[in-house]
């Protein structure tokens, strides 16, 4: 078996766990990797994912082979009781029978190693059991933070995945410190999302003529988030007498459980009149290719690992406003690639997008440092290659 993989030129065989499908963060930055390994002839992917969205979609238009089949997860956004253990039990039990199927759909393909993309399922795990194969994990997010739950207790889980994983990939030091108690020194990776292509990055060109200042905001339409915090912070410029500004978030609500919030957050502007200064968008795939028409990055999220949007505003020379917490410290340097606030606090968050109100030589002055204190970290190229390397020490 050794003589099958340990040759530099052969074809690694993965499969990958993803259970988002949406073509958010965390489907993005593991597809910038993929395609780039993929187009080097250096791995053959394969995909299990649990529905359709917009990460199948992308898998197509890349010929990129998956699977769809309905495995659930072993974490939940609601609160804990009775019911709800009793459900994780039947979930646990579904997901072996899914196990089969996924085994089964696989069976030629010869896979040598599996790949799952976020913490919040175990079945990636369960295959690579079953396959007698190295399982690596890729960790993302900060996950009881942002209200998720796993079924059967943050000790157990994630202790379970520490034991049954060759390497644990994460994103951020502030992700690696919060789960040192359950992680092995050992097996974990500091590997950064892969956010953009070397070859297809150029310095915004900024027009210091523009009327309006543009703020924008990319996420999910939900309290985790806190767009509406940024509603209120325009509503408050608004009454101040500042009309040369927009606001513009793009996202979505595909989660019927955070329908009333996208509805609250649209009633509000609607009933303060701000229709003509907010803008709120349907996700757009291709949202990053456009960033550069925009001035400043607004990140609200107070607990996120380490956000890829934040990132993506920088690359793009957007200075950005994000809350003083998570992973947010890793990546603004406050004053000088943008600035921090308090979790939540709208007139803190109204002073610091004054600034750039009454100061329009911040945005260039502060968005080319934004862009070089993250140009040389979260390369496709780096990160792929940091991966590969991580694959190959698996299969040796």
């Amino acid at each position: 078996m050794d003589d099958l993989i340990s040759t530099k030129n052969k074809i690694i065989r993965i499969l990958y766990i993803s259970p988002h499908v949406d073509g958010y963060g965390a489907d993005k930055s593991l597809l910038n990797n993929v395609l780039y390994l993929k187009e080097q002839n250096l791995i053959y992917p394969f995909f299990i994912v649990p529905r359709e969205g917009l990460l199948t979609e992308l898998l197509r238009e890349n010929n990129i082979d998956f699977f769809v089949t309905n495995f659930k997860m072993w974490a939940t956004g609601r609160k804990k009781n009775l019911f709800s253990f009793v459900k994780s039990i039947i979930k646990y039990l579904y997901n072996g029978l899914q196990i089969y199927n996924i085994l089964f759909e696989i069976k030629t393909l010869n896979i040598q190693l599996i790949h799952t993309n976020d913490l919040i399922t175990d079945i990636g795990i369960r295959c690579a059991n079953k396959l007698k194969i190295p399982h690596i994990h890729h960790c993302r997010a900060l996950l009881l933070e942002l209200g998720i739950t796993f079924d059967f207790s943050e000790k157990i889980s994630l202790k379970y995945i520490n034991k049954h994983s060759s390497i644990i990939i994460c994103n951020s030091k502030t992700i690696i410190k919060r789960y040192s108690k359950y992680f092995s020194k050992d097996k974990v990776r500091l590997i950064h999302s892969a956010i953009y292509s070397k070859n297809k990055i150029s310095k915004k060109i900024f027009d210091d003529n523009k009327n309006k200042i543009k703020f924008l905001f990319v996420g999910r339409i939900e309290p985790a988030k806190d767009p509406l915090t940024l509603v209120h912070a325009g509503n408050i410029l608004k009454t101040m007498g500042y009309t040369n500004f927009e606001v513009h978030l793009y996202g979505g609500s595909n989660i019927t459980f955070y329908n009333g919030y996208a509805n609250q957050l649209n009633n509000y502007i609607i009933n303060n009149n701000l229709v003509d200064l907010i803008f709120v968008h349907d996700f757009d795939k291709n949202i990053g290719a456009r960033m550069q028409h925009f001035d400043v990055g607004i990140f609200c999220s107070p607990n996120e690992g380490i956000a890829r949007v934040l990132i993506e505003f920088m690359i793009n020379s957007l200075p950005v406003i994000g809350p003083n917490s998570g992973g947010t410290l890793d990546l603004i340097q406050d004053g000088l690639n943008g600035y921090l606030y308090k979790p939540k606090n709208i007139d803190e968050l109204v002073k610091l997008m004054v600034k750039f109100l009454n100061d329009r030589s911040l945005i260039k002055k502060m968005g080319a440092y934004a862009y070089n204190s993250v140009s040389k970290t979260f390369s496709t190229e780096e990160t792929s290659t940091m991966i590969l390397q991580l694959y190959k020490d698996c299969l040796k």
